[in-house]
């Protein structure tokens, strides 16, 4: 169901008071992202409860579009927290504490331990709080 960058082809569950529930199927990159249950956990599908003033009905197929500053920040805590928390931990063993270098890379990996601990934390803080906007309600094909 992904079509650009962000922007992703979902189903219309129900529409109720100015809220949609939009069911958005699990993509290739979804199976290889390790914050993947700030989207869906390990569901196959995803709902989304997003506010709307379009007119909606059950089985509509519209484009909803995921923030890029989710989307960011999410490649952020992934990619770049692992890094700087293995770069911190070697410094504070080998720099302040004066541990020899072999001793400070294992510590270093101890960072890398604890940075997948802030990684889930952020995933549990975050999940059900991404900002989801429907854009528009697609043809049937």
């Amino acid at each position: 169901m992904k079509m650009d960058d962000g922007i992703e082809k979902g189903i219309v569950k129900s529409y109720e008071n100015g809220v949609a529930t939009v069911v958005v199927g699990r993509t290739d990159a979804c199976d290889s992202c390790m914050i993947s249950g700030m989207c869906m956990g390990k569901d196959k599908t995803v709902e989304h409860r997003i506010k709307t003033d379009m007119s909606l009905k059950p089985g509509d197929c519209v484009r909803i579009e995921i923030s890029a500053v989710a989307r960011v920040f999410s490649s952020f805590v992934v990619f770049i927290v692992p890094i700087l928390m293995m770069v911190l931990f070697f410094s504070v063993a080998r720099y302040f504490l004066n541990v020899a270098e072999v001793y400070s890379i294992l510590i270093s990996i101890g960072g890398l331990i604890f940075s997948g601990l802030i990684i889930y934390g952020v995933d549990q803080m975050m999940a059900g709080k991404i900002r989801v906007e429907i854009l528009e309600i697609l043809e049937e094909s």
